[in-house]
């Protein structure tokens, strides 16, 4: 009896695991986990072989769990299509958009912040209004360059913008004077150029934002995220983190430098500096349009007054009780009004005269008046 309850409650125990086995995403028995990777050189790029801070992380996050990955070269619109279509697993450095949203589940841990910096070949470039009228390049569909547009048109400067599939050519472009500036994500421009006599630096810097790992809402290894984020938050407890020395081999930085309230520093001085020349400008133009609104209103109160005392002096002589006078409509003959000496005078009402017409009462006949009216109206007379 006791022996079978025994082997009843190992076989329940056996059950048990097996379940637990089933219910266990299979990441080790399905194949290498396809990484999607594009050029974002440093952050992530191909160069003999994958490159870059997502790689290095997911490297890592491989040695330790014993993952098979495999890298995909794709480019950026590319890599988006095929991890909708479930063919990558993850895809690395996404910033977060509420079309990507509607798509893909992003880490909960983000990996890099991007900000744009504009750089110039004029060294008296340094603020957003010293780039009105200047040629801009930016690459094509980038957040960055979204970013400078949307920046530009609030303070409606004109200026020209050319596109480019990458930033090599932009800057390029910019190092033949061929173009004024180039608006790029810091993690291209911190050590790409340095020291180029070409272009400098500005102080335009905008549009913090951070990049993350993703997969697909209907993707097979959403698990993975949890993996990921598990391991980063491990790394950045414990300096010199891959982080730290990712930074310091980059940036000659450590990742501890960029903590969010240096980032935040970096570009809201420049953005309350916007902001204050953006009110400036908006307190002056408010002034002038007040002062343009005045001068129309007291032209019209003018215009009111002068219609008034026109109307007044017109009652006045219409109302004349020893002069016939009729209001009549030109073009019909219709008598609109009559004075007190018309009524006397024809021996009508004056709204019994309102639903006539002059020919009705006048001794001309119909093409006389007609001429008359037509004459009264090349003339510009009035009777």
């Amino acid at each position: 009896m006791h022996m079978r309850k025994r082997f009843t409650s190992f076989k329940q125990a056996c059950l048990g695991i097996i379940c637990v086995l089933v219910l266990i995403p299979d990441l080790w028995a399905a194949g290498p986990v396809r990484v999607g990777i594009f050029q974002n050189k440093p952050i992530v790029y191909y160069d003999k072989g994958p490159r870059g801070l997502f790689v290095e992380v997911m490297d890592h996050v491989a040695r330790e769990e014993n993952l098979d990955i495999s890298y995909v070269r794709c480019e950026l619109k590319n890599c988006l299509e095929m991890l909708r279509a479930n063919e990558l697993d993850v895809m690395t450095s996404l910033g977060q958009n509420p079309g990507r949203l509607d798509s893909f589940i992003f880490s909960k841990e983000p990996v890099w912040t991007f900000w744009g910096t504009v750089y110039a070949s004029d060294r008296r470039i340094n603020t957003v209004l010293d780039l009105k009228g200047k040629t801009i390049g930016v690459r094509r569909k980038n957040k960055t360059t979204a970013a400078i547009k949307d920046l530009i048109a609030k303070f409606q400067i004109p200026v020209q913008f050319v596109e480019f599939s990458n930033y090599e050519m932009a800057f390029q472009e910019l190092s033949n004077r061929s173009l004024d500036a180039v608006a790029a994500n810091n993690s291209y421009t911190f050590t790409e150029f340095k020291g180029n006599a070409a272009f400098h630096k500005t102080g335009i810097v905008f549009n913090p934002f951070s990049a993350y790992f993703a997969v697909s809402k209907n993707g097979v290894h959403p698990e993975l995220l949890g993996i990921i984020d598990s391991h980063i938050k491990k790394m950045r407890t414990a300096p010199p983190s891959l982080f730290d020395r990712f930074n310091e081999r980059w940036f000659g930085v450590s990742d501890s430098f960029w903590t969010t309230p240096r980032v935040l520093a970096l570009v809201g001085g420049p953005a309350f500096f916007i902001v204050l020349v953006m009110a400036f400008w908006r307190f002056r133009t408010m002034a002038g349009l007040n002062a343009q609104l005045k001068k129309i209103i007291a032209k019209q109160e003018k215009t009111e007054a002068s219609l008034i005392n026109s109307e007044q002096r017109f009652r006045r002589v219409f109302e004349n009780p020893h002069s016939v006078m009729l209001l009549i409509e030109a073009e019909t003959g219709q008598i609109l009004d009559a004075n007190l000496a018309a009524e006397n005078f024809y021996g009508w009402t004056c709204r019994e005269l309102q639903q006539m017409k002059i020919q009705q009462i006048n001794t001309m006949s119909e093409r006389e008046i007609t001429r008359y009216f037509q004459a009264i109206k090349q003339e510009e007379r009035t009777f």
